[in-house]
């Protein structure tokens, strides 16, 4: 039966992410036959069907016989070529760093049984954009309002992508996917450049500008022409940075308003020329159809020869056309008074129809009054009429309120996934907004459910479930345990350390576990209470090597750690500890691969005798690193530099 409300429960709530949906699902035992399965990694793709290929790589439909799902796996076209396998695998790289739900993901990557270079991305079901743009004009056309949408899209992901320091440099409508229920997606980042070598991402910080740039080196013309900006062909106009997708960005709403690309030449070399000198003809020129002017104007300005003259930002860009869609007029028409005034009266329709009908009975009333006081009656019934019109209108913006109240708890769930920093106040703000906005979304109500779960207010998570459905409650996990930590506490009041690692035991889940941990911490001034909640945590996420884990914790001056964990082959993450104020830490001869979680510790002293650890430089950029300590025999093919605040010991 429980099996059974899991699945409901996941069908109900699918669009919710995985760690939502993980938090209300109980974990099952697992299952050797489904172990066999994956047994064998060479055969993990399979029935393998080709989509597309490019100039550099083909792109095919397979099963992975892991997940039993269908994905995109892309391989080079000429794996023989050791700089097309480069681009090849900085190209999956930079794509997998952007975690966007408009950017392709990309699932894995590694060797096929030949040796040759792959990765894998969702299998997304959709057309190119063109070619979306060509079946709708078949059918009824492109309207306005969907062109708005879906760049409003495609403007988020390119924003998310700059605010990570990546400019695409290829932006064109071939390489954006239009779904069928409005899903869209931003393909091939193979010519991408890094801009910001400082961005502080805890994915993109793994990246080096120097090594990924050389696909965006001045002097050679990549891109696509008619979407290329200036700065692409001839360095005299600038560098290539923001202001260069914004180029690209407007060359796609162009192409959206009339069916043609900024500049349209059947010779390459002609197109690049006009390109220069910024022949773009307005698309209302093309078009015997009505062209929106201010959609045509925020085109226009994106497309400026000049940097300068463009959009600074995609933000910018993305905050006029946004405009445009709420029913003001953009900063790119430079609209008058007039058109100010009607764009309006427009917004507010009802509101202005109310306006006149009230001045018209004004008027229309004070001359009845003269004639008679019967007609002063009948003015009065026609004004209450009118006064029902303004009700209308106003449980008209209660519907709209309604519409955002899901978007908003999407909101609250990304908030409170953010790595490293949680945000717990301004999670429950946003999750307390969703359900004002919509009392009767239950996705709110289980999404402020979590967050005061988080937060150890057990009472105010009893109290939002009774808003669920009772079936679905009883199926909640964390309704359960809510109900015997309640009679434990006040809300006001943390846990006990005993008690916080008994619930994050019976909780079973780390995700959830990380943010229970994370608020006590935040809340908690005593050292040695953090050090046992990061314990706690540490063996939750190294079950494997939990039952005989080694670890001992000295104190230092100025409420430092000294934290020896040598001599644990099966301890793999050190996510537990990276809040800790760790100084000195000994991770010799354990089964430790990558140093991301160090980066947050003040480390000085670091010992990393025998670990798995394969990529030297990432540790040499430990911000206050400046003793380390390796094995004779590790990193013997080591030819980088050793910074020189950095004592490096073989022992």
């Amino acid at each position: 039966m429980e099996e059974k409300n899991n699945q409901d429960f996941f069908h109900n709530f699918k669009s919710l992410n995985s760690h939502f949906h993980e938090a209300f699902e109980a974990k099952e035992a697992e299952d050797a036959l489904f172990y066999n399965e994956i047994s064998n990694s060479h055969e993990r793709y399979q029935n393998d069907t080709a989509i597309d290929h490019g100039g550099m790589k083909k792109v095919s439909r397979c099963l992975d016989r892991f997940t039993l799902r269908d994905v995109a796996v892309a391989k080079l076209l000429d794996a023989d070529n050791v700089d097309n396998i480069d681009r090849f695998i900085k190209e999956a790289r930079l794509t997998a760093s952007l975690q966007h739900p408009n950017i392709m993901p990309v699932y894995d990557m590694g060797l096929d049984d030949e040796g040759q270079p792959f990765f894998t991305m969702k299998l997304f079901q959709g057309l190119p954009m063109d070619e979306w743009y060509e079946s709708e004009s078949l059918k009824e056309g492109v309207k306005d309002h969907d062109i708005v949408q879906i760049m409003i899209k495609v403007c988020q992901a390119i924003s998310y992508a700059h605010a990570n320091g990546i400019v695409h440099l290829d932006l064109k409508p071939a390489n954006i996917g239009v779904g069928a229920y409005g899903e869209v997606m931003i393909f091939d980042w193979g010519i991408a450049k890094i801009l910001d070598e400082n961005n502080e991402s805890p994915s993109l910080s793994l990246l080096d500008p120097e090594v990924y740039n050389d696909a965006t080196l001045n002097g050679v013309v990549k891109g696509s022409p008619g979407y290329l900006a200036p700065e692409q062909i001839d360095p005299i106009f600038g560098d290539k940075n923001e202001t260069t997708d914004v180029y690209a960005l407007g060359g796609i709403l162009y192409y959206m308003l009339c069916g043609l690309k900024p500049i349209e030449c059947k010779d390459t070399m002609e197109s690049l020329e006009k390109t220069l000198r910024g022949e773009v003809i307005k698309p209302s020129k093309f078009k015997d159809d009505y062209v929106s002017i201010s959609l045509e104007a925020v085109a226009m300005k994106a497309l400026s020869l000049k940097q300068k003259d463009r959009y600074q930002s995609v933000d910018d860009f993305l905050k006029d056309i946004s405009k445009w869609l709420n029913g003001f007029a953009t900063d790119a028409e430079k609209a008058g008074f007039a058109t100010s005034l009607l764009l309006l009266m427009k917004r507010h329709r009802d509101i202005t129809a109310i306006l006149i009908v009230f001045m018209f009975f004004a008027i229309y009333g004070v001359v009845q009054i003269m004639v008679s006081e019967k007609r002063a009656l009948k003015n009065e019934q026609e004004a209450l009429h009118a006064l029902e019109l303004y009700k209308n209108e106003k449980e008209q913006t209660r519907i709209i309120g309604k519409e955002a109240a899901p978007r908003l708890a999407t909101l609250t769930e990304e908030e409170f996934n953010q790595q490293y920093a949680y945000d717990f106040d301004k999670a429950l703000e946003l999750a307390n907004r969703t359900v004002l906005r919509d009392p009767d979304l239950v996705e709110g109500w289980l999404v402020k459910s979590k967050v005061h779960f988080s937060r150890q207010e057990f009472n105010q998570v009893l109290e939002a479930m009774k808003n669920v459905p009772s079936k679905l409650r009883a199926s909640v996990k964390i309704y359960q345990l809510s109900q015997y930590y309640a009679l434990q506490k006040d809300d006001s009041e943390l846990l006990q350390i005993n008690k916080l690692n008994e619930l994050m035991k019976e909780l079973n889940h780390v995700q959830l576990s990380y943010l229970l941990a994370g608020y006590a911490e935040q809340h908690t001034k005593v050292l040695e209470d953090r050090v046992a909640i990061a314990s706690a945590l540490l063996k939750l996420t190294n079950r494997h090597a939990a039952p005989n884990l080694k670890m001992s914790i000295k104190y230092l001056k100025n409420d430092f750690l000294d934290v020896n964990l040598s001599d644990n082959p099966k301890l793999y993450s050190l996510s537990g500890l990276r809040n800790l104020p760790i100084k000195i830490m000994d991770i010799s001869n354990s089964g430790i691969s990558i140093a991301l979680d160090l980066k947050i510790m003040p480390i000085t002293e670091l010992r990393m005798k025998n670990t798995n650890i394969r990529n030297l430089n990432e540790v040499l950029k430990l911000r206050y690193l400046k003793k380390l300590v390796i094995g004779k025999s590790d990193f013997i093919d080591f030819k980088g530099k050793i910074p020189a605040h950095i004592s490096l010991i073989r022992e």
